[in-house]
């Protein structure tokens, strides 16, 4: 589940929804949130930025092989 993998991957780069949102530019703290509790899910644009700002694989993020 991208939520699951997400939160991980974000909390083991050690950073808060609000940081990752401020590295996103102009994604909110709450568009984070919902994207963790699966409300809602990102444009493939914004995972490719989710993927460079977490320093993680396409495959780490969207299917959990880490």
């Amino acid at each position: 589940m991208f939520s699951k993998y997400l939160q991980e991957i974000r909390e083991q780069n050690g950073l808060t929804q609000k940081d990752l949102a401020l590295k996103l530019g102009h994604k909110s703290r709450g568009t984070v949130a919902a994207w963790e509790n699966d409300n809602g899910s990102p444009d493939p644009a914004t995972i490719v930025n989710i993927k460079e700002a977490l320093n993680c694989t396409y495959e780490e993020l969207l299917e959990g092989k880490y």
